[in-house]
């Protein structure tokens, strides 16, 4: 049995986020970093635990250590300090989008699907393939469903001057969000003139060429069968053949939902789990697991119909 403080050893995180002395144990950076960034934004318990809802300790982990990790110099003094400052700096800008990310979960639960954005070891699955890009040849890139940016952040560190990124978000909330990062922070405002934020169903959605990669985090098991069905025709509608479509889904639920439930919830997620299981028998090229994520998730890669 793991105690809490072992979760910290997992891929080598132990190194770069237990790096203080006076944090010595989970508990004391759970109390010295994410609650005190947690207070500073005025929200008190509800930024860990929303409205009663206790977070374990391993959802805990995977939040902090999913966001931001870092590896100063033990022998620079400068670099404790501005590493200090660039970490609170990183997790409250981390907080405020966790926090309107819950809020939205809370109000648009059928839409938004999680109640925690997807950790950086998801961002980098589902960009895999674009980081392996030949970086000499411009590609088009599609993210839909990016929410607050979790896996934006790491497309937008991929992309090359001549690049097209466009986002299809739904919820306005997220848009804004979205918006103000493409303004503030350098990685995002370095390929601001390339992005272009789209806010729509992306059934509805048309482009000029189809895309090398498309990204999606739509919950699509919160979706009717019709819907998810046309959602998955839209996807390879917009992927250029032999380009990439990644998506993720968590772990076990459609396998699980169909032996629990009953009626027309049996029958709407066995739809699902026929459609989408069809496209990945024809045109899978990998599966990641991913276990540092709030939930647990698959990273479905499928390569676009030649």
């Amino acid at each position: 049995m793991r105690s809490e403080h072992d979760w910290c050893r997992i891929g080598g995180l132990e190194k770069s986020i237990f790096r203080s002395p006076e944090l010595e144990n989970w508990q004391s950076v759970k109390n010295a970093r994410v609650a005190k960034l947690a207070d500073a934004l005025d929200l008190g318990s509800c930024a860990l635990n929303g409205v009663g809802v206790q977070v374990p300790p391993l959802a805990v982990f995977c939040f902090v250590g999913g966001f931001y990790s870092v590896d100063p110099d033990d022998n620079d003094d400068s670099s404790h300090a501005g590493t200090s400052e660039r970490f609170n700096r990183t997790m409250l800008s981390a907080l405020k989008n966790q926090v309107v990310f819950f809020r939205q979960f809370r109000k648009r639960f059928e839409t938004t699907g999680a109640i925690a954005p997807s950790s950086r070891f998801l961002a980098r699955s589902m960009t895999s393939y674009l980081a392996a890009r030949d970086p000499a040849t411009p590609v088009r890139v599609l993210e839909i469903g990016p929410g607050t940016g979790p896996v934006t952040n790491s497309i937008v560190q991929l992309l090359r001057a001549n690049d097209v990124f466009d986002l299809v978000e739904l919820n306005e909330e997220f848009v804004r969000i979205l918006g103000q990062r493409f303004e503030s922070e350098p990685e995002w405002t370095a390929v601001k003139t390339q992005s272009n934020i789209h806010q729509l169903p992306i059934q509805k959605f048309q482009t000029s060429e189809p895309y090398d990669f498309v990204i999606s985090g739509l919950p699509l098991n919160n979706f009717p069968a019709e819907l998810v069905t046309s959602i998955a025709e839209t996807y390879f509608r917009l992927l250029k053949p032999g380009g990439v479509l990644s998506y993720f889904e968590y772990m076990y639920v459609r396998p699980i939902r169909k032996v629990v439930t009953r009626g027309a919830e049996r029958i709407r997620i066995t739809a699902i789990d026929d459609t989408m299981q069809k496209h990945c028998n024809q045109c899978r090229i990998r599966r990641d697991n991913i276990w540092l994520n709030t939930p647990p998730a698959w990273v479905q890669h499928l390569r676009g119909p030649e």
